[in-house]
């Protein structure tokens, strides 16, 4: 999972903030996690140091109130996360340009008006977010999948793989391709990190969505042109209306 850190001096809006993010990793589970929600702008620092926190998501208050400003401690967040991705939140419109002139690479900005624009332009912001990370890593994801079958290994290329799911037989997976099905012995867990261009829909099965016909919404059910289907998690459900309505997730 990503980490999330926030830093907001007001504690009221701290809670609000820390809330609606709650409530999106409660949706999205797995996506993200709060490592650190503070009003002191020292102790986020002492925190990434600590743990040397790489390609954090950082919600920022521009106005801190504090020795130093949102930007300023952007500045100094930089320096030990070199691939951090800053959100600043704040009343203060205006000073967004400031962020340019310091040559901070920002990733949004968000107004603090209502509650529930607040709420909608943070939901938003996290989808982009996580979007955003999964396409870096896809740049590095393997374009292939191995797996071993007695004494022959084999090597296929992703886009030929329909679905990836656990066998009836224990410790084995089932493959299936456009051309047929392999079994061999492994975990879905090795292939689930290894494969991004695979969607997970359930605890034992990986997708690959090129190949989904239609959404069976209430019977959980992935059909894919093969005329093979799958059932889904409830926990998916959401994740994947939105992959066939087209949503980049």
């Amino acid at each position: 999972m990503f980490p999330i850190l926030i830093c907001e001096d007001d504690s009221r809006q701290l809670e609000q903030i820390t809330q609606i993010i709650k409530q999106y990793c409660a949706i999205y589970q797995g996506r993200f996690e709060i490592a650190l929600a503070t009003s002191n702008s020292a102790k986020l620092l002492e925190y990434i140091n600590e743990y040397n926190i790489q390609g954090g998501t950082y919600y920022l208050d521009i106005d801190l109130g504090q020795e130093m400003n949102g930007i300023d401690l952007a500045d100094k967040i930089r320096t030990i996360d070199v691939t951090g991705k800053f959100t600043f939140i704040t009343t203060h419109e205006e000073m967004a340009p400031l962020t340019l002139k310091r040559k901070i690479e920002t990733f949004d900005f968000i107004a603090k008006h209502s509650n529930d624009y607040l709420k909608k332009q943070l939901m938003t912001n996290l989808e982009l977010v996580y979007n955003r990370f999964i396409q870096q890593q896809k740049r590095k994801a393997i374009t292939v999948v191995r797996f071993k079958v007695g004494n022959i290994c084999y090597k296929l290329p992703i886009d030929d793989v329909v679905y990836i799911t656990t066998s009836d037989k224990s410790h084995r997976l089932t493959l299936y391709t456009k051309r047929g099905k392999h079994e061999f012995y492994g975990k879905i867990s090795d292939y689930e990190e290894e494969c991004l261009e695979l969607t997970k829909v359930s605890q034992s099965t990986l997708v690959n969505f090129d190949y989904v016909d239609m959404f069976r919404v209430d019977k959980r059910m992935i059909v894919f042109t093969n005329g093979l289907h799958v059932e889904c998690s409830k926990r998916y459900v959401v994740e994947i209306k939105n992959k066939m309505q087209g949503i980049n997730i």
